[in-house]
């Protein structure tokens, strides 16, 4: 959990930088054209994460691939900052902070739900609109069909789940009957 705080306020503070210098446009592009060299170069990753590396050394190399590719200035920064405080690492991570802070912003809430068949779009607008309304977002659904739920649906917003399948109800019943 200190984990995801301390990334967190990596992604929030980069996007504090966005939105105070209007650099909005292209930044998700930019930073998943580095994320993808990232994770398909071994020889980047050990040479970015490695710590005996003097950090002159890896921001150079930052600064080559920024502008070899044309990317953002100040996501080159930020990606210096991350290097120089070993968070390189956790760039997914810290990828997936900073969207979900860039839809937080845009007042844009990505939910999962999962629901059994047979379901209606009619019932998915419904939930939408509950959600919306409860939330004052708007809200994208993710959803997908589950046969496993047997009726329901199971939701996740945020970090929070809720599980109104009879799945779940079923496997808190057996809990309940074990203990």
């Amino acid at each position: 959990m200190k984990k995801i705080s301390v990334l967190k306020r990596f992604a929030v503070s980069f996007v504090d930088v966005i939105y105070e210098k209007k650099e909005r446009k292209n930044i998700l592009e930019h930073f998943k054209l580095f994320l993808s060299a990232f994770d398909e170069s071994e020889d980047l990753r050990k040479v970015l994460t490695n710590p005996v590396l003097p950090f002159s050394v890896k921001s150079g190399i930052v600064e080559k691939i920024v502008k070899e590719y044309s990317l953002n200035e100040e996501f080159g920064n930020f990606l210096k900052i991350l290097v120089k405080n070993y968070a390189i690492k956790y760039l997914n991570d810290i990828y997936n902070l900073t969207v979900e802070e860039l839809n937080r912003r845009d007042g844009i809430k990505f939910v999962e739900l999962r629901i059994a068949p047979p379901f209606s779009k009619k019932h998915t607008r419904k939930i939408e609109d509950l959600l919306e309304k409860k939330t004052g977002l708007d809200i994208v659904l993710d959803v997908k069909e589950e046969e496993d739920l047997i009726a329901g649906f199971w939701l996740k917003v945020g970090s929070k789940i809720y599980d109104g399948s009879l799945k779940g109800q079923l496997e808190n019943l057996k809990k309940r009957l074990i203990s």
